[in-house]
């Protein structure tokens, strides 16, 4: 059952607040994004708008977030496969695979046998995600059918640009 998360607009983000799930600052180059929040009853806790967004969990929807701190919690029992820093929430979808990423490690990752390339873009791929270790054009096609099934339930969707066109392209590439 999803769980509103309320928000306190009237608690702002400063320069020394870190999002709750990363536990990191803001960064220059704003890569998880603005900091949302005022999550939480007692402590008013903030995070990054893509660490929450691309939590498998989290749901934003027109009346506000749902899961939030659900997320933040799941989060504090799981390191990183990137850094081994505990707050990951982004949990590879291959079965039997328990890498778990905080957002900028999972959109920072390259594939093992080619370093120039990321591994998976949220933008493009959606938020079913699959690890540097399990993404592949089969992957890709998996979660481009689970993201249009998220689509049609989400009334604000986070990946609308993955198209067929694109599928078939990089399995064109794939058999090159």
């Amino acid at each position: 059952m999803d769980h509103f998360d309320e928000l306190d607009l009237s608690v702002k983000a400063n320069k020394d607040t870190v999002c709750a799930i990363c536990r990191q600052a803001h960064r220059e180059d704003h890569l998880e994004g603005a900091f949302i929040g005022g999550f939480g009853d007692k402590r008013k806790v903030f995070v990054h708008y893509y660490c929450a967004l691309f939590s498998p969990e989290v749901k934003q929807e027109s009346v506000g977030w749902f899961n939030v701190l659900t997320a933040i919690r799941r989060g504090k029992r799981h390191k990183c496969a990137g850094c081994s820093r505990r707050g990951a929430t982004i949990t590879c979808n291959a079965p039997k695979c328990n890498r778990t990423y905080h957002f900028r490690c999972a959109a920072e990752a390259t594939l093992p046998n080619d370093s120039a390339r990321k591994a998976w873009n949220f933008r493009t791929n959606g938020k079913f995600y699959f690890c540097p270790y399990h993404v592949n054009t089969k992957t890709i096609l998996e979660a481009h059918a689970k993201n249009t099934e998220l689509l049609q339930n989400d009334e604000n969707p986070v990946f609308p640009s993955f198209t067929m066109t694109r599928a078939r392209r990089l399995i064109q590439q794939e058999l090159a």
